[in-house]
């Protein structure tokens, strides 16, 4: 019986089965083995340099490569992440400093407030300390 299954026209090969073969598309699956994020982000650039001469606008066959999983979305979510950060810090300082001039009016109290909120903000690891 399992022959018979095997040779039916119907039954799926292995790469249709899942999904990675199609009349219009190729897909290809990779799995990366990186120790940091840095070299997730060089891992993922050598990718995009590599699949960039197969575009159609590069004189490839393809006429676009989807770039989907969780090393994408890491990259991209971190990414956007320091720029909310670096666009919303200086904003928060402003409204920190102004908060407690409105309510306690002392720079000893602004002071106590800045030193409990750097204790408590951890640094990133490649800032010197």
């Amino acid at each position: 019986m399992p022959s018979r299954c095997a040779s039916s026209p119907r039954a799926p090969t292995f790469s249709h089965a899942p999904g990675l073969l199609g009349p219009h598309f190729l897909g290809i699956a990779l799995e990366l083995h990186v120790r940091s994020p840095a070299d997730r982000d060089r891992m993922l650039g050598a990718i995009d340099a590599a699949t960039e001469p197969v575009l159609r606008s590069h004189g490839g066959p393809f006429e676009r490569i989807r770039r989907v999983g969780s090393p994408w979305l890491d990259a991209w979510l971190e990414h956007e992440t320091q720029m909310a950060t670096q666009r919303s810090m200086p904003l928060f300082g402003l409204f920190l400093v102004a908060l407690v001039f409105v309510l306690y009016r002392s720079w000893r109290a602004l002071l106590a407030i800045v030193i409990t909120l750097a204790w408590w903000y951890p640094l990133p690891s490649d800032w010197p300390r």
